[in-house]
This record gives C-alpha cells, structure tokens and sequence, in this order.
C-alpha cells in the first residue's frame, strides 16, 4: 500500500515551518474567540437549551457516574444518541452551574481549537500554508458559524467538529508513519466525533477524497477501502444508534406524515445550492427554514427542484473535466455534497428544509474548492512559489 506524500507537503512540511505555523494557528484561534467574545452576555434560549441543560435532570446534577451511565446508554432522550454532548454539557454544570457565560465561552473556545484545527490539518495535508490560512481565516469568521457556536445546545456542532479535525490530522500523521498506535488514534477520535454528532458518519468518504487529493496515494480503491473498514463500521454503529434514539423521540414522524420522496429529494437538490447561497452572501439567516411541503404543500417546486439538479450535473461535469489540473475543485466540491447527505433531507427528521448548523463542516470543503484553484492562478500570475 502506498502512502506517498504530495510533492507540495513534502518540499514544505508543517512541522518545518516552527513558529509561523503555530503563530497563524494561534491568530485563528484568537480571531475566532474575538469575534465570540459577546455571547459570555447573553442567556440560555428557550429553543432546546432547556431541554439540553434546563429541564435534564442527567445534566443538572453535574458530572458523575450516574449521568455518565445516562450518557452512553439511553437512546430515548432529545432524539440523539450523542454521550459526549451530554458528558460536555454535564462539566458545563459542574464548573459554571447556572451561569450561561461559562457555556457560552466553553463553545466559543471549541470554535477557536476548530479554526486552528482547520489550518493545521490542511497545512498537514497539502502542504500549502497560505491557503491553509485562508480557509481557516473563512472558516473562523463566517456567519454561517453563528447558530453552532453561539447556541449552547449546539454544543454537539463544535465538540464533533473538534474530533473531525483532529481525527483528520491524525490520519495524516498516520499516512506518513502507519503504525497501529497512530491508527487507534485516527480511529479513537473518528469515535469520538460520532459520540459528539453523527454528523461525523461520513468521515471514512471524507479520507477517501483526501487519499487522492491532496495526498496523492495510488493503492487501488479496494485497499483504501478495506484499510477504513473499522472507521466504516463506528460510522454504522452511530448511524444505527441515531435511528433507534429519533425514532424513540418520534422526530422521524414525518416521514410518516407524508412528504414524498420526490419533494423531499428536490428539496435536498435546491438546499445545496442554497447553502453555497448563504455561503456566498449571508444574509436572511434564521433559526428554523420550515420544508416547503410543511408549510405550503400545494406550491410546486419541480422545475426550481429539476434545474438545481441540472446545475449540480453541470458542476461535476466541470470538476471532472478539471480533474487533472485543479484536482480540489472536485475533491472539495464532494467533501462539501457528501457531507450534507445525511442531513440534506433524502430522509426527512423533522420540519425544516435546511440548517446553518448543518454546514459547519461541509462547508469547510467548499473553502477548499474555491481557495486552491484561485490560489493556483494568484501563484502563477505572481510567478512566486507557494510557500
């Protein structure tokens, strides 16, 4: 199996760089607790926050082994399985008590580890510090971040990206270097980030497209499979476990409720391009987006639903064609659309048709699609080296 390094990282490796990769790390990280530093004065919201934290009794008494045991084995509260969302939420009480600052500035910090972790795997793995930089810059400060940073029940966004990120800069480490210790802890985080949000399910796909870009390995896809397979099965366990918890809760009541997989698939097809809207130009952002078939179920959508589909065939038709020479337009472009399948609506979890919360990671891969190729063409107008 091979496990060569791209020619980039390996004339410019992160750890070569000393201080002026942990001084940008350290930038991002202070940058994205600036740009938080308000909400240490605001409150609880009465939307989830009480039924997170408020009205849990597991999460009241604090942390202990009887809140623990609650964690990692009820599937039938909030419907979630997330255990370590509940054991975060359980040290929130157990040092802050009632006070909505300590909350508030504990999610804050995780979105500055996050900010910096973005930069440091990507630097990682490319090799590429300015655009790495750039990322983490978009990734820091966008308004996109708001509901998942500055809404406390939203803890489960940022612990789950945490581990993503740092699963992420593991695997590279483990690329370089195979050995089990460095697997277990690709694997031991890759756990850890499901136990946070099953958002994390995709994670095994996401170092899939990282294999071929920007790490440049050449062992056949069946090899880079079956090496995930352990990674593929915790993302099974979750994704099991997350049914069984929902469907306790009764959140999957409307699938039963009747909105046909047709809507529901044009819908997902029209959201995509609605997220690279607020991604673009972020404004009108709200809490909640009711499904369009709950809220005006009469309204036909199907040519708006049949063109979005046609510009996404034209966007990958594109990508593909560019394979070759801007490799993360397609790669990034897939860790953005792939990681919004599981929330996207093709099985529809409650009423609303899309979520700011839901692209705190996906969009990360978009970042990547558009800085690498407009960096490329910078460097080659500046005719300067990447550094």
């Amino acid at each position: 199996m091979s496990s060569s390094r791209p020619r980039e990282a390996r004339t410019s490796d992160a750890r070569d760089d000393g201080p002026r990769t942990w001084l940008a790390a350290g930038f991002l990280f202070l940058l994205s607790c600036a740009l938080y530093l308000g909400v240490r004065g605001h409150g609880f919201l009465s939307y989830d926050d009480a039924t997170y934290i408020g009205f849990n009794e597991h999460v009241t008494d604090g942390l202990g082994l009887r809140g623990l045991w609650w964690a990692w084995t009820s599937t039938d509260y909030a419907c979630n399985w997330h255990p370590l969302a509940w054991t975060s939420h359980m040290v929130d009480v157990s040092l802050f008590g009632n006070d909505p600052a300590g909350h508030h500035l504990h999610s804050v910090a995780l979105h500055g580890a996050n900010a910096a972790l973005v930069f440091l795997a990507l630097r990682a793995l490319s090799g590429s510090f300015w655009r790495s930089l750039v990322v983490g810059a978009f990734f820091a400060s966008h308004p996109l971040r708001v509901e998942s940073v500055a809404w406390i029940a939203e803890r489960k966004d940022v612990l789950c990206a945490f581990w993503f990120l740092l699963s992420l800069l593991f695997y590279e480490r483990w690329v370089r270097r195979p050995g089990r210790l460095r697997y277990a802890a690709v694997l031991l985080a890759a756990v850890f980030a499901l136990a946070a949000k099953p958002m994390a399910v995709t994670l095994p796909c996401v170092l899939l497209l990282l294999d071929r870009w920007p790490l440049a390995r050449h062992a056949s896809w069946a090899v880079l499979v079956r090496e995930k397979l352990p990674l593929f099965a915790a993302s099974a366990a979750s994704a099991l476990l997350t049914w069984l918890a929902q469907s306790a809760g009764g959140c999957t009541s409307f699938i039963d409720e009747g909105i046909e997989a047709g809507s529901r698939a044009g819908n997902a097809a029209i959201a995509v391009w609605q997220y690279v809207g607020k991604t673009l130009w972020p404004m009108d952002l709200a809490v909640f987006y009711p499904h369009p078939a709950v809220v005006a179920p009469d309204l036909e959508r199907g040519s708006t639903a049949a063109l979005a589909l046609a510009g996404l065939t034209a966007l990958a038709l594109t990508a593909w064609r560019l394979r070759r020479t801007q490799p993360a337009l397609g790669i990034g472009l897939l860790w953005f659309v792939g990681m919004l399948v599981p929330v996207i609506g093709v099985v529809q979890v409650g009423g609303q048709a899309l979520a700011d919360r839901y692209a705190y990671l996906p969009t990360i891969g978009l970042y990547v699609a558009w800085v690498w190729p407009l960096g490329g063409l910078a460097r080659e107008a500046s005719e300067g080296p990447d550094p």
